[in-house]
Order: C-alpha cells, then sequence, then structure tokens
C-alpha cells in the first residue's frame, strides 16, 4: 500500500510542476507579448479587422468613409500595396513615404519601431487579393514595437531567476502534494476499516494490479456479487410468493364462479365441497400473510411473546385439524398418545404455526400417501445434543419432539440451507415455497429457549429434532 502511495505521490508532484511551469509561462506571455489592450481603434486592432472597410470594384480599391473619419480622428494613414511593391491606394498619408517597397524595406518597416521615417506600422493581408497587403501607421511617439535584446550574462541571470521560481513553485508543490496525499489516504483508510467491518466473507474476484485502492475495490466487489446473490433470491422469492399468492386465488374464483353460475345445478353436498375448498385456499393465504409479518418481526426483533401453559396434546390435536385438508390418497398425521402427559410454557399461535410449517412441508414435498409421525420424550439437559445446543436452557429437562416422515428425504446439497429465510429447493412434487415456512419454525423454536434441527435425512424420509423448554409434568 505505502509503495502505490509513494508512486502517487510522485506523479501528482510532476503533474503539479508540469501545471506550474506551464501557468508561469502563460503568465510571462500575458505580461510581455500579449495585447491587452480593449482599445478597438488601436493601430495593432484596427489592422486586424482592416478588411471590412475596404472593398474592391473593377480592380481599383476603395475604403469606407468610417475608416477615412477614424484615420483624420487618430491621425492613422494606410497604404495598399499591390504584389510588385507599387502604392495602388493612400489615405491620410504623409508626403515623405515612399510610392513603392522592396520586400526588405517593407519586412523592416513592419518589425519594428521607427521603421518607416517616425512612423510605427502594421499589415495585414487583402480579404480578395492574397497578393496584395494594406499598412497602416501611427506616430512612432505614440505607438511602439517592443524587440527585446539580453546579452549573455542578462540570459544567465534570466536563467537563475527562472531556475529560482521554478524551485519555489516545486516547494510549494510538495507541500500540497504531501497535505493531498494525507487528505486522500486517511478517509480511504477509514472506509477499508468500515468496509471491513460489513464485508466479513471472502469471494474469488479479479484482482485491480497497479492500483493503490485495490484491496478497497475488491472488497467492493465483495459486497457487489453478495448484492447481486440477494438480489437474485430476492427475485426468486417474489416469483414463490407470487405462486403462492395465486394458487389460493385461481382455487376461490374457480370455486365462487361453479356457486355463482346458474348453469351448474349443485348438491349441496357441492355447496359444501366448494365452501370448504374456498376456506381452505382462504386459510392459505392468512398462514402466508402470517408467515411474512412473522419474519419481518423476528428480523426487525420486534417479537413479544404471549406464553402460557399449553397441554403438547391438545395443541398437536389442533395442528392436525389445520392439516386435513393437505391429507390426500390415504396421507395420515400419526400423534403420540404420550404427547398428552406434557405441558409446555409457550406462545400457542406461534408454536401451532412452528408445528404447521414442519408437517405442511412433509405432506406437500414427497409423493402421496405421507405418513408424518409426532414423538414425544424428556430429555436432561447433560443428554443435550452437541451438534444442537439450546440457546438458553433455564429448566433441568427439555422436551424432545420428533417429527419425521417417509417421504423421499431432503437431497444432501440442501441440508445446509433448508432453514435460510427465502430458500426453496428444487421439489419434485410440489411447486416452489416462498422458503420461509422452515426458517420461520426455527427461529420460534428458538425464541422459545429451544432448538430445532434436522436429525437425519435419507431416500426413507427425514425427521425433524426440536427441543423445547419442560414446564410441567401430569
Amino acid at each position: 500500500m505505502s509503495k502505490k502511495i509513494l508512486q502517487l505521490y510522485y506523479r501528482t508532484v510532476f503533474l503539479a510542476v508540469c501545471v506550474t511551469v506551464i501557468l508561469w509561462l502563460a503568465l510571462s506571455y500575458l505580461i510581455f507579448f500579449a495585447n491587452t489592450s480593449a482599445d478597438s481603434y488601436a493601430p495593432e486592432n484596427l489592422i486586424q479587422s482592416i478588411n471590412q472597410y475596404i472593398t474592391q470594384d473593377n480592380g481599383e480599391y476603395h475604403i469606407s468613409e468610417s475608416l477615412k473619419k477614424t484615420l483624420l480622428k487618430y491621425n492613422y494613414w494606410i497604404q495598399i500595396i499591390d504584389g510588385e511593391g507599387a502604392v495602388i491606394l493612400s489615405e491620410n498619408a504623409p508626403g515623405n513615404l515612399p510610392l513603392s517597397y522592396t520586400h526588405t524595406s517593407l519586412t523592416k518597416a513592419v518589425l519594428s519601431t521607427n521603421g518607416l521615417d517616425g512612423y510605427t506600422v502594421f499589415s495585414s493581408s487583402i480579404k480578395d487579393d492574397p497578393t496584395a497587403i494594406v499598412i497602416l501607421g501611427c506616430d512612432s511617439s505614440l505607438y511602439t514595437k517592443i524587440s527585446i535584446t539580453l546579452s549573455s550574462s542578462e540570459q544567465t541571470t534570466l536563467f537563475l531567476i527562472l531556475g529560482l521560481l521554478v524551485c519555489i513553485a516545486l516547494f510549494v508543490v510538495i507541500i500540497i502534494s504531501v497535505v493531498f496525499i494525507k487528505k486522500v489516504t486517511h478517509p480511504m483508510s477509514k472506509i477499508q476499516e468500515d468496509l471491513n467491518r460489513v464485508e466479513q466473507t471472502s469471494f474469488a474476484v479479479t484482482p485491480y494490479n497497479g492500483n493503490i485502492f485495490k484491496p478497497i475495490f475488491k472488497q467492493i466487489n465483495h459486497l457487489h456479487a453478495r448484492l447481486m446473490e440477494n438480489q437474485k433470491t430476492k427475485d426468486q422469492w417474489i416469483s414463490n410468493i407470487s405462486h403462492d399468492l395465486k394458487s389460493p386465488l385461481v382455487t376461490i374464483r374457480g370455486n365462487a364462479e361453479i356457486i355463482s353460475n346458474s348453469k351448474y345445478s349443485l348438491t349441496s353436498d357441492e355447496y359444501s365441497a366448494c365452501a370448504e375448498e374456498i376456506l381452505h385456499a382462504e386459510q392459505s393465504m392468512e398462514d402466508l400473510i402470517y408467515d411474512l409479518r412473522l419474519s419481518s418481526k423476528f428480523q426487525e426483533g420486534k417479537i413479544i411473546l404471549k406464553q402460557e401453559e399449553i397441554n403438547l396434546g391438545v395443541l398437536l390435536a389442533e395442528c392436525k385439524k389445520d392439516m386435513q385438508f393437505l391429507l390426500e390418497n390415504n396421507s395420515e398425521i400419526l400423534i403420540d398418545d404420550n404427547c398428552a402427559k406434557y405441558t409446555i410454557y409457550i406462545d400457542p399461535k406461534m408454536m401451532k404455526r412452528c408445528f404447521n410449517n414442519i408437517i405442511s412441508n412433509a405432506l406437500q414435498h414427497n409423493p402421496s400417501p405421507v405418513c408424518v409421525q409426532i414423538t414425544v420424550t424428556t430429555s436432561a439437559i447433560k443428554d443435550f445434543p452437541a451438534e444442537a445446543p439450546a440457546t438458553n436452557p433455564s429448566p433441568l429437562n427439555m422436551l424432545q419432539v420428533r417429527i419425521a416422515d417417509n417421504g423421499n428425504g431432503i437431497p444432501r446439497e440442501q441440508v445446509p440451507y433448508i432453514f435460510t429465510r427465502y430458500y426453496s429447493g428444487e421439489h419434485k412434487y410440489h411447486e416452489k415455497s416462498s422458503g420461509l415456512g422452515l426458517a420461520i419454525a426455527k427461529e420460534i423454536v428458538e425464541v422459545h429457549n429451544g432448538q430445532l434441527f434436522l436429525e437425519s435425512s435419507s431416500s426413507k424420509g427425514s425427521t425433524f429434532c426440536m427441543y423445547l423448554p419442560l414446564s410441567e409434568t401430569k
């Protein structure tokens, strides 16, 4: 990093010196050589616009009345000279001026002050005749041209002065460069520290060789990769949510159209079946909305538990009743009779959501018939499995609940992600879901000071193991 900064320092100094020298030369030119007069009637300015006052008609030149008045007012004179050096037009010219010029005499007259018998001369070409020129003269006592000639000692002195100025400029540039480097590198170091706090995961990136900010760009690239991954997950999640909302809406609309259409003569049982389908679809939407709200509260840390003592057997019986509409082709839910022996101190609504999410996951993502078995035992803290430690178990004993199915199991490559929010694996027998079910189930158990994990998954099914603090044994 320091080597890169030093390189930037040298480049900055070099560029700053070049800019300083260029500015100094430009300033010198403006002081000594540039025309700073704003008077449009000054001879050096008037000669530049002289063509607008000159016209040619049948080979004869004429000048405008306004130019004649200007020449009289300022005591200027002009001569137009053809390609042979002969004067073909004069205006306000003194009588002692030549009537013809050689190339040498004309050049001498134009280049120096008092080059033409007490007059300073300025020249310009004729726009419509490239061989002809016009010269404008004025009294040398009023306008002069400066020619600078330096002796060798004067040249040496001038170069010393220039060298001193360059050294002073270089010193100033170095000071400015040091301040500049400090101002640049300190914020960059701070940015890098902040990015280190944000970026904790390493990705393979293309290196930014030759750039002093390589570590920063590398981390920005890391963050970009993560954002892209999150964006992809979000897009997939929105697609899954849309499907989860659309499916029950299609069911509601279809059954509503059947009920409302007079073409169909429905029996009371058929009416009841349609109404039951609508209720199940509405319940699915309500469950999804509840999951979304619950997920948001978990992310914001705004979960408030409304705990009470609940008999586990009663709670699981209600869950079984809720899942009846998913029991197709002889699928079944078997609950261990021992569940009725245990009472747990929980938020009943949230824990019911937890059990329903796990059970519906087994019924929906496996081919029918599916058998879901729920068994319960107690486990002392000392026997608590090391791979799934409790968050903060306060009672002496934990209630161990196993929810097992005889489905196809979960593919090994998906196992590390099954409790990841919005993750939805590939399912052969069901469309992708919102990816919230198991993630919310795990968060619900953990907020009750318990733990949920996948105990086993094989081609013969999956088993989820849940540990909850035991309130009381009956």
